[in-house]
């Protein structure tokens, strides 16, 4: 039983073509995973595009990021049979499987210890046939057995046509999800958007935000009010009825009167504080080379119209990431570059009398 330590590491762009995960795969193992970036690694035939965990004893993964990762089985992250895992402040982005878009758990976790997700983001990942974000199944006669507590699920989907079943989460054949303080909205499939039970599965619902209405004790169907959820910030605005909507749980810290639905705790004192950044600026680009998508966040001291362009390296106007009218505040957007080529390319930002531009550079 290794425990390999793995911290502040990028994979990027790694592929296997038999095997199953395409970054990092792991046999009877305890991995602890920290501040690492999972971007466009693939799995082609197999299972976990970008982490593999086969009979794994207690996989810990925290503040790490996972972005276009594409496999049959859990399109970034597949666990097989493990007895116990925790993802800890996660984010899940644009991530592909057949089979679960951001997670395939078969037969892993335990009753009384599942796998739990805290604090994770769930967003932009697809399946072709179910769970875009999460998939649980059984895998012989072990179940998986998982926990969501304060999670965001929101913008993942199945595919339409055929079976496309829990665009936010598929749970099938005697496995188990208990869902906590968490919000599961706009997710999109033929049938159960959010959550989907498939044959004695079962599903626990309690003080959480769902689309279209779950039974269970303090649930909401309300919009949460997401702050800027076109480019990501899925941080709550002043108002959100997912705000002091939720339940304590041990000895959690929170703001407000209870502690609030999703991923992020809204606190106003912070909120005033970070709604107005005190000058502009544009953060750079990460990762930085990249393939094929990048992230690009910057900050606005007011409101105003903001332009976020491409440009190759002679200085014509390849696109246009946004050209739009936004508020104060610190912002972000992704850039695919997998319809151009190999090269050095130049983010401008325009706002005002504001510009600035960065060189990124694209290699595939």
């Amino acid at each position: 039983d290794s425990k390999p330590t793995i911290e502040n590491c990028t994979f990027t762009g790694n592929i296997t073509k038999n095997g199953n995960g395409g970054a990092v795969a792991g046999d009877e193992a305890s991995p602890a995973i920290t501040s690492c970036t999972f971007n466009s690694n693939q799995a082609s035939a197999g299972s976990g595009g970008a982490i593999s965990f086969n009979e794994s004893q207690s996989d810990i993964i925290r503040l790490s990021t996972f972005t276009g990762n594409i496999a049959k089985e859990g399109g970034a992250v597949y666990v097989y049979q493990a007895k116990n895992g925790q993802f800890l402040q996660c984010r899940f982005e644009n991530n592909n499987g057949d089979y679960g878009g951001g997670i395939y758990l078969e037969g892993s976790g335990k009753e009384a210890n599942p796998i739990l997700f805290t604090n994770c983001i769930f967003w932009h990942n697809e399946a072709d046939y179910g769970g875009g974000a999460i998939l649980g199944t059984k895998s012989d006669n072990l179940y998986s057995y998982l926990k969501l507590d304060h999670c965001t699920l929101t913008g993942n989907k199945t595919n339409e046509g055929g079976v496309s079943e829990g665009g936010g989460a598929h749970i099938s054949i005697g496995s188990k999800l208990t869902v906590l303080n968490s919000l599961l909205w706009n997710n999109t499939a033929d049938e159960y958007q959010e959550i989907y039970s498939l044959f004695t599965a079962y599903v626990t619902v309690n003080y959480s935000d769902v689309k279209g209405g779950w039974e269970g004790e303090g649930n909401i169907d309300a919009n949460p009010l997401f702050t800027d959820p076109e480019n990501g910030d899925f941080t709550l605005m002043e108002g959100s009825p997912c705000i002091d909507a939720g339940t304590v749980i041990e000895d959690m810290e929170y703001c407000g009167e209870a502690p609030d639905m999703g991923a992020y705790e809204y606190c106003e004192e912070l909120s005033a504080a970070s709604a107005a950044p005190l000058s502009y600026h544009i953060q750079p680009a990460y990762p930085n080379p990249f393939n094929p998508v990048t992230s690009i966040s910057y900050s606005l001291p007011e409101n105003g119209n903001v332009e976020l362009i491409v440009y190759n390296i002679q200085g014509r106007q390849l696109h246009t990431l946004v050209n739009k009218f936004q508020t104060a505040g610190y912002h972000s957007i992704n850039w695919n570059a997998s319809s151009y080529p190999s090269g050095v390319y130049l983010i401008r930002m325009t706002s005002g009398e504001f510009s600035q531009t960065q060189k990124v550079v694209l290699v595939k």
